[in-house]
């Protein structure tokens, strides 16, 4: 699980607008762990055994607001077409 885990977090460290702060950090790591759970209790419906669907879905809903609260659900900028010209631009 740790790996699993860890790969979460990666991914939504990599992810955060501009980095994020040490605050921004303990919230990744707080959103990793809830992905992690509601993965685990998916997998466990999926595969035919007992779970509790109404706990999948408020962890769902929990991970889908925190993960707004942070920023990820916000696609990054495209790079411009064409950087000569946005650095043109930039240099006035």
């Amino acid at each position: 699980m740790t790996n699993r885990l860890d790969e979460i977090r990666e991914a939504l460290l990599a992810a955060l607008p501009e980095g994020g702060n040490a605050l921004h950090h303990e919230e990744v790591n707080r959103l990793a762990e809830l992905r992690l759970a509601a993965e685990l209790l998916r997998a466990k419906l999926i595969n035919g055994r007992r779970a509790d669907i109404e706990k999948l879905i408020r962890l769902e809903g929990l991970v889908n607001r925190l993960s707004r609260a942070l920023g990820l659900d916000r696609p990054k900028p495209a790079p411009p077409k064409f950087p000569w010209l946005a650095a043109r631009k930039a240099a006035g």
